[in-house]
């Protein structure tokens, strides 16, 4: 037995079909929506990855030149003591040594 159906019936997909399809553009947009996440939180990551180096890099260059302004400033005060008035004078304060023929004064207060 025959069932006659209307063109309208004829152009329609079954309703199983249509679920497919339906499911199918579901996991679709599921899986690219899963892969635009994942990309955008390793873009993120490696972002926020290069700030961190970059303020990393910057602080060590900041200590870099502290410490050159420090050995500046060392060798600036070794060359002062290395000079023979400075060895002297240290000396004298320190051993109470003199040259010969040098006289030490003490005054008194009054």
């Amino acid at each position: 037995m025959k069932i006659k159906r209307g063109k309208r019936e004829l152009l329609q997909k079954p309703k199983r079909q249509m679920d497919k399809r339906q499911r199918n553009q579901t996991i679709a947009i599921v899986a690219i929506s899963a892969v635009l996440i994942f990309l955008f939180f390793n873009i993120g990551k490696g972002v926020y990855e290069s700030v961190q180096i970059y303020n990393a890099n910057k602080a060590i260059g900041d200590q870099i030149e502290a410490l050159y302004r420090e050995k500046q400033e060392l060798l600036t005060k070794k060359s002062q003591i290395d000079s023979p008035e400075v060895l002297e004078h240290e000396t004298k304060k320190a051993l109470g040594l003199l040259k010969p023929g040098e006289k030490v004064l003490v005054l008194k207060e009054q």
